[in-house]
């Protein structure tokens, strides 16, 4: 009994060996990806443009807007520092008394910021008479020899506008607001950004991202953008990026800027973007993608075909997730 029932078991095993080699063919070629594939090596990551205007970076430093004074070096940067911290919206600063002059109030317990005024003159060897800069270029070699060169330090308060009454921070902006949006894609978003309960933060700021330990996107103001098209296309990737946290699609964030889980990731983010402006049939930005797409797929090891399928797919499941609000059958 014991031995008929192992021979029945070899039949059946080699039955089964046979039926399945019958059914072993080649994978099926996927033009779409070959196609994509093509298309990103024949992108130079050097033809990449930022998403933002030039002169976006003047709404952004540092600045008084009632004085004209463009604050710098140490000032600029502690200023800059201060507005992260302190979660301003502007990095607009005056002085109390300019913004009383200027017919403002400062809010009633707010903050002002310290920051140094440095400067020279000069004072006269024998007189003591005090010239400034200006007026000593206009002497000659010789009468310049009179003066000593002094250097003196000045402090001032200044506050941020967030903290002045009846102050509008935009009112200030140099950037005008010439963002066009698409309605179909604005529904799409708002519907999106509500059913998921998305945490999404609009700043003055040059930088887009998603954050893993506040769980939430943030993105500079639209008006900052070259166009709603490059707006649009950072949003899908930053919503992309929202996509992999462990507590949706669980993808691997754990890299960091440059190595090989964090370049992946940025495929996936890029190639979420590009599925997405596709499917409202905006095509405007697939240069821009294609040279993108080329910079982080050079700092992976594996396969670039391997890579670029992969993440593809990723990017597949998290448009899946954004449009259905649940997780996709892999």
């Amino acid at each position: 009994m014991m031995e008929n029932t192992i021979v029945h078991s070899e039949i059946n095993a080699k039955k089964s060996q046979n039926e399945n080699s019958l059914c072993i063919t080649e994978p099926k070629k996927d033009s779409f990806i070959e196609n994509l594939i093509a298309a990103v090596e024949t992108a130079n990551p050097n033809d990449w443009e930022h998403f933002l205007k030039d002169r976006a970076y003047a709404d952004i430093i540092p600045f008084n807007p009632l004085s004209g004074t463009k604050y710098m070096r140490t000032n600029k940067f502690y200023l800059m520092l201060i507005a992260m911290i302190r979660k301003y919206s502007t990095n607009r600063y005056a002085t109390f008394k300019q913004i009383a002059d200027a017919g403002y109030k400062v809010k009633k317990g707010a903050k002002s910021v310290l920051i140094e005024y440095f400067n020279f003159y000069f004072k006269h060897k024998e007189t003591g008479k005090k010239i400034t800069y200006q007026e000593w270029t206009k002497l000659t070699e010789t009468k310049r020899a009179d003066y000593f060169k002094k250097t003196y330090l000045k402090t001032y308060r200044v506050f941020n506008l967030d903290e002045v009454e009846g102050v509008n921070p935009e009112d200030f902006d140099v950037i005008e607001d010439e963002f066009s949006p698409i309605d179909e894609i604005e529904t799409f978003l708002e519907e999106t950004i509500r059913n998921h309960s998305i945490s999404v933060d609009y700043k003055r700021t040059d930088k887009a991202y998603y954050s893993m330990t506040t769980d939430s996107v943030t993105l500079p103001l639209r008006k900052y953008f070259e166009s709603s098209e490059q707006f649009y296309a950072t949003t899908f990737h930053e919503l992309t990026h929202w996509t992999g946290n462990e507590k949706r699609l669980d993808r691997d964030m754990t890299g960091f800027f440059g190595n090989e889980k964090y370049a992946f990731e940025e495929l996936v983010a890029e190639l979420g973007s590009m599925l997405s402006l596709t499917g409202f049939e905006i095509y405007s930005q697939m240069p821009n993608s294609l040279a993108y797409l080329k910079g982080w797929l050079i700092a992976t090891k594996d396969d670039r075909n391997k890579t670029l399928r992969k993440a593809f797919s990723k990017a597949k499941q998290a448009l899946n997730y954004l449009e259905n609000n649940e997780n996709p059958i892999i």
